[in-house]
């Protein structure tokens, strides 16, 4: 008869051999996910130390789980070849596991893995695992290797050990949570601001089209906190994004400067050379600080984060830490999905956000502050916590399923008028919710005395397509619903209950800021989005031309690309290969009837290409994303030898006509280097402009 303390002896051999084997393939996985960044591009790894201990943790309870197993069935069936099966089985395991975590995060390119990426993961777990299945069952077979002498190790210091190795590794993730990084500020070449000068409140709400909020007349009740905020300060009702996504969108607004200009794209990070508003604002004496629940385009390593004294982006949380393990991405991941919520839960949502404000605001100097908030919580896949969750109506998880594997933003089949409705609904939610927690935040600062001196400005990224024009989501087309976003300001010396009808950028919000937080200089003055609530504004034509643009590539549509032209009467798109489509926008704000090939669209296009090209040719240099133009080139204007062309410039039309990124010329691309004196600020800047 059976030992049955043979079977629990054997059981618990294989368990803590497993679980050594997993700490081993851990430590691996936590190394290469801490010191290679996964995705590309990226300048920085988008985990913390925390994943130094984590990963080890993680591993060791799964592989732990797979060696129970293993002993169970071994010491069941109590035959001397069903330990060398099992140990293969874990050996094995092993290999495919470390190659798996190499494999998907070198797929990890995008904010979610597709199925040709798990397809191919999962090849390379068969083929790793049959070949070191068969390795070590040969070895082992021919008793060259005795494989089964790694279970006769003394079970008692094995088991103490490993406790003790998990104990500090679980302490390790503990103590590094709490920790909050930040990112190292630029050089400050000024040790305090003036104390009278306002604090700066720079909100964006990601993924938000203007048409969906009860403040831009919307059907539906989705931001009562922002209806109120807006009746106490100015709304511009035709604010215009510099992108239809997230990353070269926020670049814009931090810099004042088009795609062209910065460069940020796919795979490519800001530029370091132009600079940013919170580097600019921290040289000036400002404590910056930044809150971005961006799990893909929000981190630090894109670049967008240069200049904040204190940064927090998902990298720091153990949900993403977990998420980017193989572990985390195969197995919690679809749990979290089918069990909890379709959700990714890594993903922080508008009151984690909070929190992590609140904490920072606890802790912060007495120095004027300049502080960015980023919420994420209208982005797909469009899931908030109760009861906002169901605020509208709900979505279905096998409709999410489908959004978040679309190629080129298109569902092979159009979707139903009840999923239609059903994702719209789902994403007005995540509005409702969003100005909630807003709410909850402009509640928590105005309870402060500094609210008093406080400027408040609220915005988005891009909108979201609904299949008006084939397409969902955003970031491959420059249509309305993807550009037209919210654009709110209030607060000191901001004049109350105003609307301006103007179309306006919201990549000047970089002159506004700076405008307002007393920074010298005409060229702010003429840019910034004060003009637009001044008595004595007339427009100008600088005032009524908005260029925005968008680079898009996937493996099935490369080298696409769109610029789009915006006036007060229509909107010119151009896009890859010369196709072109024109809209009157303010009595078809859909752009449902495209008007390019009747007989007065065919004049309006070829005046809006011109002013298109002249706009753009009169860009600030360097252009840093030649691709964002790849829309233009053609056999008679080739983009490369526009880029090296010395463009002249006339002086006296500084002021009434000036290029793209005119306010960035005044920087000194040295970040250790002050602005020079205010009585000189002028003469500076038409030194620096590169129009000789």
């Amino acid at each position: 008869m059976p030992n049955h303390s043979s079977y629990e002896s054997q059981t618990l051999r294989m368990t803590l051999l497993a679980a050594t084997l997993g700490l081993a393939v851990g430590v691996c996985e936590g190394g290469f996910l801490r010191l290679t960044p996964r995705i590309t591009g990226l300048q920085q790894p988008d985990v913390s130390n925390m994943i130094w201990f984590l990963a080890p943790l993680v591993a060791c309870l799964a592989f732990a789980t797979f060696g129970l197993a293993a002993g169970l069935i071994a010491s069941r069936l109590n035959r001397p070849w069903a330990s060398r099966v099992g140990i293969a089985f874990l050996w094995g395991s092993a290999g495919a596991y470390l190659a798996t975590s190499v494999e998907l995060s070198q797929a990890g390119s995008g904010w979610v893995l597709q199925a040709h990426d798990f397809a191919r993961t999962s090849a390379w777990f068969l083929v790793l695992f049959v070949w070191a299945f068969l390795a070590m069952w040969i070895l082992n077979y021919k008793e060259k290797v005795r494989l089964v002498s790694l279970l006769r190790f003394r079970l008692r210091p094995w088991a103490l050990t490993l406790l003790l190795i998990i104990a500090i590794a679980g302490a390790g993730v503990t103590f590094t949570s709490y920790r909050i990084p930040s990112v190292i500020p630029a050089p400050s070449a000024a040790s305090r601001a003036a104390p009278d000068l306002p604090n700066v409140v720079f909100i964006t709400w990601d993924t938000v089209r203007a048409d969906h909020l009860s403040a831009y007349g919307y059907s539906r009740p989705t931001t009562p906190n922002l209806d109120k905020l807006a009746s106490q300060g100015v709304v511009f009702e035709n604010a215009i994004s510099s992108s239809s996504w997230t990353l070269p969108s926020f670049a814009s607004m931090f810099t004042g400067l088009l795609p062209h200009q910065h460069g940020a794209n796919v795979a490519t990070p800001l530029d370091s050379g132009p600079r940013t508003l919170a580097e600019i604002l921290q040289m000036r004496g400002y404590e910056t600080a930044g809150f971005n629940a961006n799990t893909y385009n929000g981190l630090a390593g894109w670049g967008i984060a240069d200049g904040f004294e204190t940064y927090r982006d998902v990298s720091s949380s153990p949900g993403h830490n977990l998420a980017t393990t193989v572990v985390g991405r195969t197995l919690l991941q679809p749990a979290y999905q089918t069990l909890v919520r379709y959700d990714f839960f890594d993903r922080p949502d508008a009151e984690q956000v909070n929190q992590q404000v609140y904490r920072w605001y606890r802790r912060r100097s007495q120095r004027p502050y300049f502080l960015f908030v980023n919420y994420f919580d209208a982005h797909l896949p469009y899931s908030v916590p109760r009861p906002f969750d169901h605020r509208f109506g709900q979505v279905s998880s096998r409709l999410l399923r489908q959004l978040v594997s679309l190629d080129f933003g298109r569902f092979p089949q159009p979707p139903s008028t009840e999923d239609q409705q059903s994702m719209i609904a789902a994403y007005d939610n995540g509005l409702a919710y969003v100005d909630a927690k807003c709410g909850e935040l402009l509640q928590f600062l105005a309870g402060r005395p500094e609210w008093k001196k406080t400027i408040v400005i609220i915005t988005s990224d891009h909108g979201e397509g609904f299949g008006e024009h084939g397409t969902y989501l955003h970031g491959w087309n420059l249509y309305h619903e993807l550009l037209h976003v919210p654009l709110v300001i209030y607060g000191l010396g901001i004049p109350a209950g105003v609307r301006v009808s103007y179309i306006t950028r919201t990549r000047e919000l970089f002159a506004t800021i700076l405008d307002i937080t007393a920074q010298p200089g005409a060229i702010f003055r003429r840019t910034t989005l004060r003009r637009f609530w001044s008595p004595e504004f007339a427009p100008l034509p600088f005032d009524e031309i908005i260029v925005s643009e968008v680079s898009t590539y996937t493996p099935t549509h490369p080298g696409q690309g769109c610029i789009s032209l915006v006036t007060p009467e229509w909107h010119y798109l151009h896009f890859t290969a010369g196709k072109v489509e024109l809209y009157r926008w303010p009595n078809d704000p859909l752009e449902q009837n495209n008007l390019a090939d009747s007989a007065e669209g065919q004049s309006v296009v070829r005046e809006l290409r011109r002013r298109l090209r002249d706009h753009i040719g009169r860009s600030l240099r360097p252009w840093r994303g030649l691709p964002y133009l790849i829309a233009l080139d053609g056999p008679r204007y080739s983009i490369v030898r526009e880029a090296h062309r010395v463009v002249p410039w006339d002086l006296t039309q500084l002021m009434r006509d000036p290029p793209a990124g005119a306010s960035q010329a005044f920087f000194h691309p040295d970040p250790g280097t002050s602005p020079p004196r205010p009585e000189r600020v002028e003469d500076e800047l038409v030194r620096s402009l590169p129009y000789q």
